[in-house]
């Protein structure tokens, strides 16, 4: 299965990181390709671009599934399921 992940950058090293990273592994040790979209630090222009690689990466690769892993990016992933019907999975931390 081809899975989508939105996420934070995975260049910082902090417990929600080293999470992320294990469930991609995880999926990966299961046979799944995994996308990603990191959102980079940055101001209006940054989250313009996040959304707009989110959106191409999307229709470019069809994935069966997204994994949200922050609840910041789940408009993305609600608008991803109403249009083309892709389920997704929002991941909560604390």
């Amino acid at each position: 299965m081809r899975i989508l992940f939105i996420l934070a950058d995975l260049k910082h090293t902090g417990g929600i990181t080293q999470y992320n990273l294990k469930l991609i592994e995880a999926f990966r040790s299961l046979g799944s390709e995994v996308i990603l979209v990191e959102r980079k630090s940055g101001g209006f222009l940054a989250k313009a671009a996040f959304a707009a690689t989110f959106f191409f990466r999307m229709m470019r690769r069809r994935p069966g599934a997204i994994v949200c892993t922050n609840l910041n990016f789940s408009p993305l992933a609600l608008r991803a399921k109403s249009l083309f019907g892709i389920p997704y999975a929002l991941t909560v931390y604390g």
